[in-house]
């Protein structure tokens, strides 16, 4: 039986404290900035820590959408799929910020996939794709928290 799961993580170092970094991830809307695969985010909070947001945008240049749950928590967040199919959630992500000495943050952004059928022989492009974007949306969040843009680049 072939394996239709794909999980890829990737961490960068961000010259900032943790505080900085985890306001940055806390901030649902710059997806629409980093995320490779993402052009419009609408983020719909319900409280302080929990919400949905939609994702419209391209995967490997296909159009796609989805609408995700998320939590924050004290170390970053996780989203996954708000209507998943009966089989369970195919796509799940987040980020963890660690402090990483004084004034440096480890910030880690994983993502984990349950690929359709007609897309596992596909799997090794996918996870090559993969790799890249989550590697570009890293330097662009650490960009972003650089520049001192914690917050969504909208309010600037």
């Amino acid at each position: 039986m072939i394996n239709k799961k794909i999980a890829v993580a990737s961490s960068i170092i961000v010259p900032c404290q943790k505080e900085a970094a985890l306001a940055a991830a806390w901030e649902i809307k710059n997806i629409e900035y980093c995320e490779v695969k993402a052009y419009s985010v609408e983020v719909h909070p319900e409280n302080d820590k929990t919400g949905t947001y939609n994702v419209f945008g391209r995967f490997a240049g296909v159009p796609w959408r989805n609408t995700f749950r998320y939590v924050l928590h004290d170390r970053g967040f996780h989203s996954l799929e708000a209507s998943p199919p009966p089989e369970g959630s195919r796509i799940h992500g987040g980020f963890f910020v660690e402090p990483f000495g004084e004034n440096d943050s480890l910030v880690i952004h994983y993502e984990q996939y349950v690929l359709p059928a007609r897309y596992l022989l596909l799997k090794p492009l996918i996870l090559l794709y993969l790799k890249w974007s989550m590697g570009k949306e890293l330097r662009t969040f650490r960009q972003l928290v650089m520049n001192g843009k914690q917050t969504a680049l909208v309010n600037s």
